[in-house]
C-alpha cells in the first residue's frame, strides 16, 4: 500500500514534467493540506504563508521537468521548508546582506539536494507517522526541542544558534544529532511501527 501511493506521486510528477496540469491539480490538493502548516509554523503571517504556498507549486511547476525526483513527499516537504526559512531571512535581514534571488538562487538554495539514502514514502504514509513525530517530539527535553525548532523552523545555522544560545558549536551540534537520533529511535521502535 505505502508503495502504491509512493509510485502514484511519482507517476503525478512525472507527469507533471510533461505539462499534465490534472495532475498539477492533483499533486496540490495532496500536498497543499500538509506544507501550508508547516509554512505558517515558519513564517507566522497567514498572506505569507499563502504566498510562499504558490511560490512553491509555481517551482514545481517550472522545475519539474529538469528534475529527477525519487522521494516526493521528503523533496515538497524541504522545498517547503527551504522556501518558506528563505523568507523569514530576508524578512529579518537588512536588505544590503541578502542575495539576489534569482533562478540560480533558487536552484542552489531552495531546491532540496537529498540524499539518495534517505528512506523512501508516500504522503499517505508520512501522516500515519504524524502523531507519533509529535509526540516524540514532545518527548524531547526543552533544550532538544528548542535547538530543533531554531535548526529546522527558524533555519538558524549551527553558528547562529551557538551566538544565540552563547553555547559552543560543538554543544549544538551534539544537542541536535542527539535529539535527532531519539526522534529515529522513537519513530523506528518496533512498536511505533505496529501502533
Amino acid at each position: 500500500m505505502q508503495e502504491t501511493a509512493e509510485i502514484k506521486e511519482n507517476i503525478l510528477f512525472q507527469k507533471i514534467a510533461a505539462g499534465d496540469r490534472d495532475a498539477f491539480k492533483e499533486i496540490f490538493e495532496l500536498y497543499s493540506p500538509v506544507i501550508f502548516p508547516l509554512i505558517k509554523k515558519i513564517v507566522i503571517e497567514e498572506k505569507t504563508a499563502e504566498y510562499i504556498l504558490s511560490e512553491v507549486f509555481r517551482i514545481i511547476w517550472v522545475k519539474a521537468p529538469v528534475l529527477k525526483i525519487k522521494n516526493v513527499y521528503a523533496w515538497i516537504v524541504t522545498l517547503a521548508r527551504n522556501r518558506a526559512v528563505d523568507s523569514l531571512r530576508r524578512s529579518n535581514s537588512d536588505s544590503e546582506t541578502i542575495d539576489f534571488y534569482d533562478e540560480e538562487y533558487e536552484d542552489f538554495f531552495i531546491l532540496p539536494a537529498l540524499s539518495a539514502l534517505i528512506m523512501t514514502f508516500g504522503i499517505e504514509y508520512a501522516l500515519t507517522k504524524a502523531d507519533l513525530v509529535k509526540k516524540s517530539l514532545e518527548e524531547l527535553t526543552e533544550a532538544q526541542k528548542y535547538v530543533i525548532h531554531l535548526a529546522f523552523y527558524e533555519g538558524l545555522t549551527l553558528i547562529e544558534i551557538s551566538k544565540k544560545l552563547h553555547i559552543p558549536v560543538e554543544t549544538v551540534r551534539t544537542k541536535i544529532l542527539i535529539a535527532l537520533q531519539i526522534l529515529k529511535e522513537k519513530i523506528n521502535a518496533p512498536e511505533a511501527a505496529n501502533g
